[in-house]
């Protein structure tokens, strides 16, 4: 097997990971908070009438936009990023699969042997942007290679075998 590309950011993932958890903990916590009934022995000022008034709505909408936000930092960017940035490409013995690295949860990785016949890179490696699309049949969203930090050893193998624009 022949190593064409790595990204090494470890670190970057597992950090990623952590605070997709405490987004996590903190949205639901501040959500639960928002509907125990805070008490006070101060004169009754605009805020809290208007609090009291529609408690059910404001502890509502913090828990949608809590929700929300827990869907966006955790689901996408600590799962779904990850799963789909490449960390390694190798081309196997037999000429007519690579062997596909993605991160996965806390900085650890998985693999994916994809038929070449399979993948189609949207763009060049010296076209601008510091991430290269690459689609992969059968397979939702685009993986990507960040061509910035990441290194192609085999650069011409990688334009003459993996990056082509096929049609899938």
């Amino acid at each position: 097997e022949i190593l064409i590309f790595s990204y090494n950011s470890d670190t970057f993932y597992k950090v990623l990971s952590a605070f997709g958890i405490l987004q996590t903990i903190f949205w639901i916590n501040l959500s639960s908070l928002s509907l125990v009934e805070v008490k006070s022995d101060r004169d009754v000022s605009f805020l809290s009438e208007f609090q009291q008034k529609h408690k059910n709505k404001l502890a509502g909408g913090i828990i949608l936009l809590g929700w929300g936000i827990i869907f966006i930092t955790f689901l996408f960017f600590s799962l779904m990023y990850p799963l789909r940035t490449v960390k390694k490409i190798a081309l196997l013995k037999n000429n007519k699969e690579i062997q596909l690295f993605t991160y996965s949860f806390f900085g650890k990785t998985r693999s994916l042997k994809v038929n070449l016949d399979d993948i189609s890179c949207k763009q060049s490696r010296e076209a601008k942007g510091s991430h290269l699309p690459m689609k992969i049949r059968g397979k939702f969203f685009y993986f990507l290679l960040d061509k910035k930090s990441g290194t192609f050893h085999e650069p011409k193998l990688f334009d003459q075998v993996v990056g082509l624009n096929r049609s899938l």
